[in-house]
C-alpha cells in the first residue's frame, strides 16, 4: 500500500526497530557462515551459553515492557494492532540487545 501523506514519529521508529533487527539477523548469518567455512561448529557452547542468557534476561525485561505498554495503551493513540506490534518488536530489540550484551561485554563471564 503506497503512503503519501506525512510520516509520523511512530512510523519511523517502526521501521528503525524493523531495520535494527534486519542488520541483528545478518550479523549472526555472517557469523555463522564464515564459522561453516572455517570448518567449525555453527553453535559451540559459548554461543548456545550466550543464547540460553539472552534469553533468560529478554524474557524478565519484555514482562516489563508489557507491564508498561498495558499502562501506557489508554493514554496512547494507536490501533491495537499497532500497540501488539509494538510490542512484539519490543520485544525482538529487547533480545537483540541482551544478545550483544552478552556477546560483546561479558566476554570473560563463564559464571
Amino acid at each position: 500500500m503506497y503512503h503519501s501523506g506525512p510520516v509520523n514519529v511512530e512510523e519511523i521508529l517502526m521501521i528503525a526497530g524493523v531495520l535494527i533487527i534486519v542488520v541483528f539477523a545478518v550479523a549472526i548469518s555472517v557469523q555463522r557462515m564464515k564459522s561453516v567455512r572455517e570448518k567449525l561448529p555453527p553453535e559451540d557452547e559459548f554461543s548456545k551459553q550466550i543464547m540460553r542468557k539472552s534469553a533468560s534476561l529478554s524474557y524478565y525485561i519484555s514482562l516489563y515492557l508489557w507491564l508498561l505498554i498495558m499502562y501506557f495503551e489508554s493514554k496512547l493513540d494507536m490501533d491495537r494492532s499497532s500497540v501488539i506490534g509494538m510490542g512484539i518488536l519490543g520485544m525482538a530489540l529487547v533480545f537483540a540487545g541482551c544478545w550483544v550484551y552478552y556477546r560483546y561485554f561479558r566476554k570473560s563471564s563463564h559464571e
